[in-house]
């Protein structure tokens, strides 16, 4: 199974893309677990992935909630700004 995960900011711009597809054994995973995976099969944003939360169908997740294959994954960037 395969998760599309979007991207924005820092992320986007390290891996020269909008969409991150992480491959997946089940149908459903947590966040933490798509966080490991992701690291996995993208180490350019690895380092970075502590500090991203993800957003599941338009609102922020825990890690530990659910993701299905089916799901509109976005992986938010830490932000800064004054």
């Amino acid at each position: 199974m395969r998760i599309t995960v979007k991207l924005f900011g820092q992320e986007r711009q390290a891996l020269g893309t909008d969409t991150a597809p992480v491959d997946v054994v089940t149908e459903r995973v947590t966040c933490a677990e798509l966080r490991d995976r992701l690291a996995e099969s993208h180490p350019a944003i690895a380092e970075r992935l502590p500090w991203c939360r993800f957003a599941i169908n338009y609102e922020f997740a825990s890690d530990d909630t659910a993701v299905h294959v089916d799901d509109e994954v976005a992986l938010i960037g830490a932000v800064s700004g004054g």
